[in-house]
């Protein structure tokens, strides 16, 4: 206190930085308190003093108060606990109202209705969220009644923990994350004893207290992330697909990207960033290279130069959620750019002619198929990445290591011996060039951001194609011991519709996909008009699928699922 003196004007570094200002309020000054404050250290003098530097803190607030993005939401949280811990100023319901003003305003926009913050960050989301509950558990403690509304938003906040973990209960790492891993069961277990929700006790317990979620995936329509998930168990499997915008900070040129968890270990990862000092490793880490999309003529998404991306986004989202599978899709088009080191590209290099739309459908319980379209015209270098999770070692020093991956034109598929694996099998295998690639610089491909920088396999599935041209794959998981995928064989490609048929020892599959405007197509003895449709002849004929208008196998209709 008498080192850091309150200045008399905005201090953007050091103590009195305003982010500080507002987080010592109620990230570290609440439990210094409350457990020591009644501890003979805490005499009175030194509660004085604490109550003047709160005094300081709030009027400092007041006068600076307005950082970016997160930053406003934990001052302002910091301005209102600091307030109604110190309810003896004659000012202090002043200072609180205008604190909860601010809240609002800023909450306003920076939550998403389904309770996303808007950095679109799992790892940030936890920052601001943290702030606005204090200020809930404060309020109960003085007797102080908030508005309806924002407690509601506080517990909508906390789904995400909930929803959004993976089934080894970790926090997935879009966008910049945390360097260290987010187990967020302490986090939950605060949330459902602040708002008696069993469904929350049972995540912050990991299912030894509570009642389990009353649905396995998951959408934040809102916001554009979707979950898809068979069970609640640590052998779930689990893809979270970001069809989301740019977002308000932490941004990277990801949208489209996925991670894919199944038999006990995370597959297809998000590589996060460790640091943000500019580096090759850091630029790497933000750019379309670093993430499962697709890249075109050497070029990545270019959202950076948008304005409008960082609240909203182009394009049209779908999302249909079933007993036997989900479907998701969604589509950039908000243009491709150089993105080299450390320029980053202009924006009058952005190119809008060129799009690309993902779906992918998941058979639950089973496999995925991925099927991305690329719009526009002529001939383009289409590269589809996919980033293979590394191990864990449990060495502090080495917490990482790139696993075994073997690629070919026909599959990509991890070798990692005693561990569940998975099969990436592209439907056209013809004129494709697949490559792995970890731990290269100059330029940056193949690293993972977590606890350091690590290598791991970056793979490259890579055509040259007229547009609008087709990228599908299916996404097959292998059980522990298992090396036995199916073959993928083309039936249909065009710019309306894709089909193909998937067989293998225990699957006999025909899947269909229709873009708009597609009507009735026939696919050998399959006649379709709708989104899209698996056709199972595994036993007794079956179908499930998403907007079915018309289905008939060998001139017969046939009853779906969907």
């Amino acid at each position: 206190y008498n080192g850091s003196p309150i200045p008399n004007h905005r201090q953007l570094v050091g103590p009195w930085r305003t982010l500080e200002v507002g987080s010592r309020q109620w990230r570290v000054w609440l439990d210094v308190v409350g457990y020591l404050g009644r501890t003979d250290a805490f005499d009175e003098a030194t509660h004085a003093m604490i109550a003047r530097s709160r005094l300081e803190h709030m009027r400092y607030a007041l006068a600076y108060c307005g950082g970016p993005n997160n930053w406003y939401q934990v001052e302002a949280s910091g301005l209102a606990v600091a307030a109604m811990c110190l309810p003896e100023v004659r000012l202090s319901d002043a200072y609180l109202r205008i604190a909860l003003r601010r809240l609002k305003w800023i909450n306003g926009f920076a939550y998403y209705d389904d309770g996303f913050q808007f950095e679109l960050s799992h790892g940030y989301h936890l920052f601001p969220t943290s702030g606005i509950l204090s200020v809930v558990h404060v309020a109960r403690a003085r007797g102080i009644d908030l508005p309806d509304d924002f407690v509601n938003l506080v517990e909508k906040a906390h789904e995400m923990y909930l929803y959004a973990a993976l089934p080894n209960r970790m926090l997935p790492t879009f966008n910049d994350c945390t360097a260290i891993p987010i187990d967020p069961a302490p986090l939950l277990r605060v949330a459902a004893e602040t708002f008696d929700r069993a469904d929350l006790l049972w995540g912050g317990t990991r299912g030894k207290q509570g009642a389990q979620p009353d649905h396995t995936s998951h959408t934040w329509k809102n916001c554009g992330l979707y979950v898809m998930r068979n069970t609640w168990g640590e052998d779930a499997q689990y893809l979270h697909f970001d069809g989301a915008p740019w977002g308000a900070a932490h941004q990277h040129e990801d949208k489209l990207n996925f991670v894919l968890y199944a038999h006990g270990r995370l597959l297809v990862n998000d590589p996060n960033i460790y640091a943000y000092s500019p580096t090759e490793l850091t630029h790497y880490f933000k750019s379309s290279r670093s993430h499962n999309v697709i890249m075109i003529d050497g070029r990545g998404q270019a959202r950076r130069f948008r304005p409008e991306a960082r609240l909203s986004t182009e394009g049209r989202n779908e999302w249909v959620s079933a007993d036997a599978f989900d479907f998701v899709s969604s589509e950039y088009l908000e243009g491709f750019a150089p993105d080299l080191y450390p320029g980053r590209g202009s924006a009058d290099e952005v190119d809008l002619s060129v799009t690309h739309r993902r779906a992918i459908f998941y058979v639950k319980g089973e496999y995925w198929i991925l099927c991305d379209i690329v719009r526009g015209e002529g001939d383009h270098k289409l590269e589809q990445l996919f980033h293979v999770a590394p191990l864990m070692t449990g060495d502090a020093k080495e917490p990482f290591r790139a696993g075994e991956v073997d690629v070919s034109q026909e599959a990509i598929v991890t070798r990692d011996a005693d561990l569940g694996n998975l099969a990436i099998l592209p439907v056209d295998a013809d004129g494709l060039e697949v490559r792995k690639q970890k731990g290269e610089t100059s330029p940056a491909v193949g690293w993972h951001g977590v606890l350091g920088e690590f290598p791991a396999w970056d793979v490259t599935v890579e055509t040259h194609k007229m547009l609008p041209a087709r990228m599908d794959a299916v996404l097959f998981p292998l059980a522990q011991g298992n090396t036995d995928y199916p073959r993928v064989e083309r039936l249909i490609t065009d710019g309306a519709t894709t089909a193909f048929h998937i067989r293998g020892k225990d699957v006999d599959d025909t899947f269909i996909l229709c873009e708009e405007g597609a009507g009735e197509v026939a696919v050998g003895d399959v006649r379709f008009e709708g989104r899209a449709v698996l056709l199972r002849r595994m036993g007794d004929l079956r179908a499930f699928g998403v907007g079915i208008q018309t289905l008939t196998v060998d001139g017969k209709s046939l009853a779906f699922d969907g």
